[in-house]
């Protein structure tokens, strides 16, 4: 199973597995984001957040996934994956072969870190400083300069 919530403010998807994958699970998201994507377009980002790959159900859900990657992924800006595990550790490496979204590896700690970076560019502004501890997220001092973001951050309701 797949906890998932699409932001359509943000656009920004967060997928949270819990427990095997199934394609039932790709079905539901596929339908919200093709919605979504009809009328904006493009995903700002995805986020894929557990704490250890939970693998696949059965075949059909492992192609239900390949499909979903395979018709989305040029509609995707970018992926993080919030994990301690290692297989998600080295998943950069490995889709950034097949994937046109720039895909970045976060450890559980840096959470708040990767929702940033897919919200924002890699410079922040004043603005964005500000909305980010609105939001109970910290940036860290490194990360803040210029940009031109406007946009409001906000948590998935089940996000710990």
């Amino acid at each position: 199973m797949i906890r998932h919530e699409l932001n359509q403010e943000t656009g920004i998807l967060v997928v949270s597995p819990d427990g095997s994958i199934t394609a039932e699970d790709f079905a539901e998201i596929t339908q919200e984001v093709d919605a979504f994507l009809e009328s904006h377009g493009v995903l700002r980002g995805l986020m894929i957040h557990t704490e250890a790959f939970p693998g696949w159900e059965d075949f059909s859900a492992l192609v239900s996934h390949l499909r979903f990657i395979r018709d989305h992924h040029r509609q995707i800006q970018k992926v993080a994956a919030v994990s301690d595990d290692r297989f998600l550790a080295i998943m950069p490496s490995i889709v950034d072969h097949f994937m046109q979204a720039e895909v970045r590896h976060f450890a559980e700690i840096d959470h708040d870190q990767a929702m940033i970076w897919l919200l924002f560019h890699e410079r922040f502004c004043l603005q964005c400083v500000a909305a980010s501890s609105a939001a109970g997220i910290r940036l860290s001092a490194r990360l803040v300069s210029r940009c031109s973001c406007m946009v409001t951050l906000q948590r998935p309701s089940w996000s710990p």
